[in-house]
């Protein structure tokens, strides 16, 4: 299959593109800009340049000989953005692409959004599921939930993924900052934190996202929550990727306004919130499995980050 994928040289696309170019598909990667991509990629995905992404954009070059799209590119950082910028990257620009795609004949489109499109925390013993309303609490989010209709609207065999927190090796991040203190060998007081939190390990994300490429039209036109087969608690994280790295937890008990300061009063706060997601339904709609489990996810995080010097 000859796929384009926007955002190729960004952390999800290095790896989806990997993947994909590992699964026998070729590619074309959409650059803002002219530059090599990663070396990884440079022998194997066919650079386009489309500038600025928005309602201007011209994907005709771009899309010509394409038979399906992967949406990843966003704004890396929001908060140097004002609501229309944020709005014309992430709503026009994605609509933009869906109507191109669309008028070029291509049905098998997967557009990235985001588990925050349902709100920022669930209650204890809840989750939020593919068949709730929807309740976006940020400019991003309310932005990504708008994408999200545009791109069906004008293109209604698309497929929308909504991840949680990707993680992984090279992450970024509220998780990279996680992991800097969780690899600190003192004691942690995250005993007494019993939350619930939802990530994705990126090795299971492009997976899914190969796999929704593959079943159409069986995944077209659905939207998804994804997230890894386990949640664990903020402290099991640490105490996991402290083990995973050779460590003993060494995790004692004491208040979480003591972690927002450590990690920050923002991620303090995602991190220390419960965030479940009950994405049976993807597995169960298109018969997809997740090729890895935490322990193997976060060992895999943990030796690559060891090597980069973390």
């Amino acid at each position: 299959m000859h796929i384009l994928v926007t955002g190729a040289g960004g952390y999800l696309g290095r790896a989806l593109s990997q993947h994909l170019l590992a699964h026998g598909h070729r590619l074309r990667g959409a650059q803002r800009r002219p530059g090599p991509l990663p070396a990884p990629l440079a022998a194997g995905v066919e650079p386009v340049i489309v500038g600025d992404i928005g309602p201007a954009t011209d994907w005709r070059a771009a899309l010509s000989g394409i038979e399906a799209v992967v949406h990843l590119a966003s704004p890396a950082d929001q908060s140097g953005l004002d609501e229309a910028s944020l709005r014309r990257i992430t709503v026009d620009g994605a609509a933009t692409l869906a109507r191109a795609a669309s008028d070029a004949g291509i049905m098998r489109f997967v557009q990235i959004s985001s588990a925050k499109v349902m709100g920022e925390e669930t209650l204890p013993g809840q989750s939020f599921r593919d068949t709730d309303t929807p309740a976006p609490a940020t400019p991003y989010a309310q932005c990504k939930l708008a994408a999200e209709a545009a791109v069906l609207e004008l293109l209604p065999t698309a497929t929308i993924i909504r991840p949680p927190l990707v993680y992984g090796p090279g992450a970024g991040g509220n998780f990279a900052r996680l992991l800097r203190l969780a690899l600190i060998p003192v004691p942690l007081p995250v005993a007494s934190i019993d939350n619930r939190r939802a990530m994705l390990y990126v090795g299971n994300m492009v997976d899914a996202i190969r796999h929704c490429l593959e079943t159409y039209p069986v995944s077209g036109g659905q939207r998804f929550l994804l997230n890894d087969a386990e949640e664990i608690s903020l402290a099991q994280l640490i105490g996991r990727l402290r083990t995973a790295a050779g460590q003993r937890p060494l995790l004692i008990p004491g208040p979480a306004g003591l972690l927002r300061l450590l990690l920050g009063p923002e991620a303090g706060r995602r991190l220390v919130g419960s965030f479940s997601v009950d994405a049976a339904r993807f597995s169960a709609t298109l018969s997809w499995r997740h090729p890895f489990d935490m322990e193997q996810a976060l060992l895999r995080t943990i030796q690559a980050s060891n090597l980069n010097g973390l």
